[in-house]
């Protein structure tokens, strides 16, 4: 019996070093009054404890008709130390110093700060610092919310008065370019922009310009998502039956005329494909065609045209 006790008492003092609280040594009962019944009834009073499973007891085996005590059963007695230590150790902290290496394995591992890549960290809303739009690989976009005098110059706009200003730039020049620009800038309001569009050389660099940051952020966006949906597509057909300023001047289309495009990738796989829709449809024959290094551009009335898209979209659709 003296044994026994000694167990008991050794085990409290261990449970209160995990759950770092002196007053409470036990899961039900505490270890006072263990001992008093202890000196009070040393012979039934121990017996009914050991039962009981209340209390701690090492070294005793359990029975089929005994409850397994919280020490011999870790899967019972983690949740218990656990809510008992919440109080003076943080969880994680708690879970390395209390619990074996290998449930260790199974904790989720510290969460880390994600890292952000260089130039492409958004400024804060309402903030004038300059932020890389997100947009794909082959494709570069800047917003500028505030024009300083720095950078004025720079953007080429000496003569306007404009607060905010835009960059979209890719290393390529094709004729999807302007058909996005232009398609996005006729939805936008007091905007001006710049373009500079170059198969030879500098390739396409779009300027914008205006007094909302916002605007000018959510248009850029939307042409660089045009742009990604189109090379994507390994055929692209484009086609505008009302040409503005932009196409006219870099497509070289007459004043009252409509124009399409037809970019196969290649000079001659975009000849084959506007060959066999010219097999298929006579009222196509009066189209003025021009084949350009990757793709062929048409122009005619917007009749014509509205057949020859009609046409090649049936065409890639097979």
């Amino acid at each position: 019996m003296k044994r026994t006790n000694y167990q008991k008492e050794q085990a409290t003092k261990r449970l209160a070093l995990l759950t770092g609280n002196g007053g409470e040594h036990s899961f039900g009962r505490s270890g006072g009054s263990s001992g008093s019944s202890n000196s009070g009834n040393s012979g039934g009073s121990g017996a009914s404890e050991a039962s009981s499973g209340s209390t701690l007891i090492v070294g005793t085996p359990p029975t089929a008709s005994r409850s397994i005590p919280a020490a011999a059963n870790p899967h019972a007695a983690a949740p218990a130390i656990a809510a008992a230590s919440a109080r003076s150790l943080p969880s994680r902290q708690f879970a390395e110093q209390c619990l074996s290496p290998l449930l260790l394995r199974t904790l989720a591992p510290a969460a880390q700060p994600p890292l952000a890549a260089p130039g492409r960290g958004a400024a804060s809303p309402g903030t004038s610092e300059p932020s890389r739009l997100a947009t794909a690989d082959n494709l570069e976009a800047w917003l500028f919310p505030e024009v300083t005098a720095t950078l004025r110059p720079l953007l080429g706009t000496g003569s306007r008065s404009y607060r905010s200003a835009g960059v979209l730039r890719a290393p390529a020049a094709h004729p999807g370019q302007l058909f996005a620009a232009e398609t996005s800038l006729a939805e936008a309001h007091g905007l001006e922009a710049d373009i500079c569009w170059n198969e030879a050389g500098s390739g396409f660099e779009l300027k914008l310009f205006g007094n909302d940051s916002r605007e000018l952020a959510l248009r850029l966006q939307q042409i660089a998502g045009r742009l990604q949906a189109d090379a994507a597509r390994p055929i692209k057909l484009f086609a505008s039956l009302s040409p503005g300023e932009l196409l006219r001047r870099h497509l070289e289309a007459g004043q009252q005329e409509a124009l399409a495009v037809i970019d196969a990738g290649s000079r001659w796989s975009s000849i084959g494909l506007l060959e066999q829709a010219l097999c298929r449809s006579s009222a196509l024959s009066g189209l003025r065609i021009r084949a350009q290094q990757s793709y062929c551009i048409l122009t005619g009335s917007s009749a014509q045209v509205a057949e020859a898209e009609a046409v090649l979209s049936s065409l890639l659709q097979k």
